[in-house]
């Protein structure tokens, strides 16, 4: 049954609704043919043949626990509008990822206001600028295309897919081999001042560097 609810009720439903943001945009990323950690693997017995039947079994179980996920999100309803008609495009996306991998991804959501604002945005069709900042990684590094199919590409395509109303312009602001204390003295060069959606990578740079 659709939710109607007054307006602190409608505050959470918001709320919700940019968290199922957030774990969509994580899942947007493909997990690469060889599934997760890149590695082909043989089975006990049947070699390649049963390898290939376990990833198949694990992108089934999770391609159910995404359908049982989203069935329940498309029951909750915001100022009268259901979520399946505000996010049509984002609830028939195909995941890779299952949702148990996603949640786990997300460490730290934060008050996440702003990015209700951002999401609100994509919604009604406005004007929304994406960047990224980072590393190798984030710049394109082992992609087979950079520009087509590095993480930053794949996730700007996905939000153009997903909210066909919103002019969105992106930019990515990587360079190889840097850690975020370079960055911090030139981030006006490489990040526009009126970005609404910002995504730093430093994990392993600054890992590195620790």
């Amino acid at each position: 049954m659709p939710w109607h609810a007054p307006a602190p009720q409608r505050r959470a439903a918001r709320a919700l609704l940019a968290l199922a943001f957030l774990a969509l945009l994580a899942a947007a990323k493909e997990s690469g043919p060889a599934g997760a950690g890149g590695a082909r693997r043989k089975g006990a017995e049947g070699g390649d043949e049963g390898g290939e039947a376990v990833k198949e079994h694990t992108r089934d179980l999770g391609r159910t626990q995404w359908r049982q996920h989203l069935h329940r999100l498309a029951q909750v309803s915001v100022d009268d509008r259901g979520i399946a008609d505000l996010l049509g495009p984002v609830l028939r996306h195909k995941y890779e990822l299952p949702p148990a991998q996603v949640q786990k991804s997300l460490v730290y959501l934060g008050p996440n206001a702003r990015l209700r604002r951002v999401v609100h945005d994509l919604i009604v069709g406005k004007h929304v600028r994406v960047g990224a900042i980072g590393g190798s990684i984030t710049h394109g590094a082992k992609a087979s295309k950079i520009g087509e199919t590095d993480w930053f590409s794949l996730v700007s395509k996905y939000l153009r897919d997903a909210f066909p109303r919103a002019n969105i312009t992106t930019r990515n602001g990587a360079l190889p081999a840097t850690p975020s204390a370079l960055m911090n003295m030139c981030l006006e060069t490489y990040v526009d001042v009126d970005v609404d959606l910002l995504f730093v990578e430093y994990v392993a740079n600054d890992g590195s560097n620790a």
